[in-house]
């Protein structure tokens, strides 16, 4: 069933506010490049992070998760200047609504100073005839799971389970964790997951926020969100069996959202702000309807702060929470849902009961060749890193067979189950007894038309 259109007053509220310091005379002298302040300043060698050891990773994350359910910034439509038609993304031209960055002299990384970083600014808000620039938050600016359910009624039933009156969250249809719901896949026509690994092919999520997708972590709380959700609407259909799907939906998204708000205020913001969380936050009175609550400019850069605090390295976790082979660098894993979909060599060999090598020696034994392994190793570092497809190409055939173990359990099972679920398979509507002499006969059909190729085959080579 659709959702209730969203009340005039949030659709109202997407302008953000802008508030603005006194102002204050600039020179060109007193302006920096943003390029010489990004190598001056924030670079440094990555030998030397300190890791933050009274935070735990999802401190940084879960900022992450919650700035994306307040504001969102779209870039301008137009990628070219307005007056000379200049592609935002080739030239070095300062022209609306193309913002480049120039590269300074000496810069460690861009030697070309005449080249430039392409940027693009945002898209403006309306101002009536008022020279100052604002921005347009594209979101609802509350605190209220928008990041899991959508700004908009059309995606917001796009995300939903239509198909019955159970009140849950679309799911992904081709892909499981192990029984576990994923996020469905998006349909967009240029879908930028798919570049991340043009073999595996996998698409973008889609989810409440736009930015679902851009690196592991952020798609695992939407995941976990979108998992929750149904889990709630299952228990509350339980509860209250009389309840329809929109009922349920709604019931479980206020749940969600409430969830959202307390672990927000409860955990995260104290640990934010410190000794000055009560100061800055006192507690609550109750609604105070002349209080804005519209995301102002200075909040959006302000709130970039957890920026820095991002690792430059990904790491994957087992169940006890031990890393799984050496990170990987964060700049390899934006966009990349297929890390998310797919299962590596071991991954696979244990669906398929086999053993699941740890060290040299053991891929040693599994490939029967050291020098092999040793390559693996020397690319992978650890046999969980091998991808599936050269890791099962490496293994030795299984007897009499032209394919590993793996592959053949992949390759077996999938055929198993295209004989199986089809209805229209040959020996579908047969007995067992009567396919067993089904397939007798065929087999002596068979081998009647083979001697009887060989033989005319044989009287050819008679004749010359």
């Amino acid at each position: 069933m659709p959702s209730p259109p969203i009340p005039s007053v949030l659709l109202r509220c997407r302008v953000r506010r802008q508030r603005r310091p006194p102002r204050q005379r600039r020179t060109p002298s007193s302006t920096a490049e943003v390029r010489e302040v990004s190598n001056k300043i924030v670079r440094f060698p990555t030998e030397q992070l300190v890791p933050d050891q009274n935070r735990a990773l999802i401190f940084m994350q879960w900022g992450q998760f919650i700035d994306h359910d307040m504001d969102f910034g779209p870039a301008t439509p137009a990628t070219v200047t307005f007056g000379s038609r200049e592609d935002c993304q080739t030239s070095c031209a300062k022209k609306p609504p193309c913002f480049p960055i120039k590269i300074p002299p000496n810069d460690p990384r861009i030697k070309n100073q005449s080249d430039c970083i392409p940027f693009t600014r945002s898209a403006p808000a309306c101002t009536m005839g008022r020279a100052i620039r604002n921005q347009i938050n594209a979101l609802t600016a509350f605190l209220d799971g928008s990041m899991v359910y959508g700004s908009e009624v059309p995606l917001a039933n796009r995300l939903r389970n239509n198909t019955n009156q159970l009140g849950l969250m679309a799911v992904n249809q081709q892909f499981t964790d192990g029984g576990l719901e994923f996020l469905p896949f998006s349909n967009v026509e240029k879908d930028i997951c798919v570049l991340t690994n043009k073999t595996a092919q996998i698409r973008c999520f889609v989810a409440g926020d736009t930015r679902a997708n851009e690196m592991p972590e952020l798609t695992s709380l939407h995941t976990l969100f979108l998992r929750e959700h149904n889990r709630l609407a299952r228990e509350l259909r339980r509860l209250n069996p009389h309840w329809d799907g929109e009922k349920l939906y709604q019931e479980a998204r206020k749940i969600i959202g409430a969830m959202i708000q307390i672990i927000t205020f409860r955990d995260y913001l104290p640990l934010l702000l410190g000794n000055n969380f009560r100061t800055a936050i006192p507690f609550y009175r109750g609604y105070n309807d002349s209080v804005d609550p519209r995301i102002s400019s200075i909040f959006t850069i302000a709130f970039r702060f957890a920026h820095a605090s991002i690792q430059p390295f990904v790491f994957r976790l087992d169940d006890h929470y031990q890393p799984v082979g050496p990170p990987t660098l964060l700049s390899k894993e934006f966009f990349a849902t297929w890390k998310i979909v797919t299962q590596g060599y071991n991954a696979w060999r244990q669906f398929c009961g086999l053993s699941q090598p740890r060290n040299l020696a053991e891929l040693s034994e599994v490939l029967r060749n050291c020098e092999l392994a040793k390559k693996f190793m020397d690319l992978y570092k650890t046999p969980d890193n091998i991808d599936i497809w050269i890791g099962a190409l490496a293994e030795p055939f299984v007897p009499n067979g032209r394919v590993g173990p793996t592959m053949a359990c992949i390759i077996g099972s999938q055929f198993r189950k295209l004989r199986d679920g089809d209805r229209c398979h040959t020996t579908a509507s047969m007995e067992p007894a009567q396919i067993t002499a089904a397939v007798m006969s065929i087999v002596n059909t068979l081998r009647i038309i083979m001697q009887y190729m060989q033989n005319q085959k044989l009287q050819k080579q008679a004749r010359r």
